[in-house]
């Protein structure tokens, strides 16, 4: 008899005939949990995650809609209604994630883990100052960095492209 014939419910790898399950599924099949999730007594286990009944939220299911998942939000944000409401530079569920402090990067770039890449033509923390043509130049009055995309003025000289 060919034990496979359910590819294993997707739990599994089929050997010669035979599932063998992966870690956390049991049966001929793999069609068992073998640590069921509860989901807090609050939802349903489905394809691997909880689908919590309404009022619950959480990979468990646990934590009432009107608390926050993590009641610090991550130490970057403030719990309102069970919605962390992040500080600026800080986005995310529960404000795990970097965010620039201009997201649209002056619409002049993207914002990439907390940080602003500029489209060419632009430079600045936000994308927010226009680099002049051949600016790599410097006006003769500066070296450009490459790393920064910005130039390094002489003594004396100032400006995006260390004219004045």
């Amino acid at each position: 008899m060919d034990d496979c014939s359910t590819n294993c419910n997707g739990n599994g790898e089929c050997i010669s005939g035979h599932c063998h399950c992966f870690p956390g599924f049991l049966g001929p099949d793999c069609a068992r949990d073998s640590c069921p999730v509860l989901c807090g007594g609050n939802g349903e286990y489905e394809k691997g995650h909880c689908v919590c009944r309404k009022g619950w939220k959480g990979p468990e299911c646990d934590v009432p809609e009107e608390q926050c998942i993590d009641p610090t939000c991550f130490g970057h944000g403030t719990c309102i209604m069970g919605v962390c409401i992040c500080e600026l530079g800080y986005k995310g569920e529960i404000c795990e994630e970097e965010d620039c402090l201009d997201p649209m990067c002056s619409s002049h770039g993207i914002c990439v883990k907390g940080e602003c890449h500029c489209s060419t033509g632009w430079g600045g923390v936000n994308c927010e100052t226009p680099l002049p043509i051949c600016q790599e130049q410097c006006s003769g009055h500066g070296t450009f960095l490459l790393d920064t995309g910005v130039c390094s003025c002489d003594p004396k000289w100032t400006g995006p492209d260390c004219s004045t």
